[in-house]
C-alpha cells in the first residue's frame, strides 16, 4: 500500500504482518492483531486480500477475504461487507478518509461511511472482479469508478470514462 505524500509503502501479508518500507510509519508494532480485532492466527476466511491507505498517510484499512475490515493508525472503522459467498478483492478510500469502497468477486460494490454508490454488477454475472479504481473530477471528488474483471474486462460506473480493456482474454 503506497503512503500518500511519502516516499514509502506498507507490505501487509495475508496473515496481518505489516512491513513499513521507506518513509512509511511503523504501525501496530508490525502486526495488525496488536491494534485491531485482527486475530493472531487468522483463518483462511480472515486472510488479508487488499488494503488502502488513509489520505493523511498515517493509517490504512486492511480487507479480509470475507469482507471484514480492520483499521490501523488513523483509519477509522466504517463497517464491514461480511459474507461467506463472495471473496472481497479490493478496498479504496474516499477522498476525505471518512469512508471506503469494498469490491467483491461477484462485482458487488459496498460503500461505507461517506463513500458514494454509483452502481455495480453484484450477483448478475458469473465473472470474477479483482480491482476497483476511483474516478475523480477536477475538484478531486469521486465521480465514479472502474471495476476490473479477472480476464481484463473493465466496467465503468458514474462518470468514469471507458478507455478500453482487454476483456475476454484469459489470465
Amino acid at each position: 500500500v503506497g503512503v500518500p505524500g511519502k516516499n514509502g509503502y506498507w507490505v501487509i501479508s495475508k496473515y496481518g504482518d505489516i512491513h513499513a518500507r521507506g518513509e512509511a510509519p511503523v504501525l501496530c508494532e508490525g502486526h495488525l492483531s496488536k491494534c485491531s480485532g485482527f486475530p493472531v492466527t487468522p483463518s483462511e476466511k480472515q486472510y488479508v486480500t487488499h488494503a488502502a491507505a488513509t489520505p493523511d498517510g498515517r493509517g490504512f484499512w486492511a480487507l479480509g477475504r470475507s469482507g471484514q475490515v480492520w483499521s490501523a493508525g488513523t483509519a477509522a472503522f466504517h463497517g464491514d461487507a461480511y459474507e461467506d459467498k463472495h471473496v472481497a478483492t479490493a478496498i479504496a478510500a474516499s477522498p476525505s478518509g471518512n469512508g471506503y469502497y469494498i469490491l467483491k468477486t461477484d462485482g458487488g460494490v459496498h460503500v461505507r461511511g461517506d463513500a458514494v454508490f454509483f452502481g455495480s454488477t453484484g450477483g448478475h454475472y458469473t465473472r470474477d472482479y479483482t480491482g476497483l479504481v476511483l474516478s475523480r473530477n477536477a475538484g478531486g471528488a469521486v465521480n465514479g469508478y472502474w471495476m476490473l474483471e479477472e480476464d481484463g474486462g473493465v466496467h465503468t460506473y458514474g462518470d468514469a470514462v471507458f478507455l478500453g480493456s482487454s476483456g475476454g482474454n484469459t489470465p
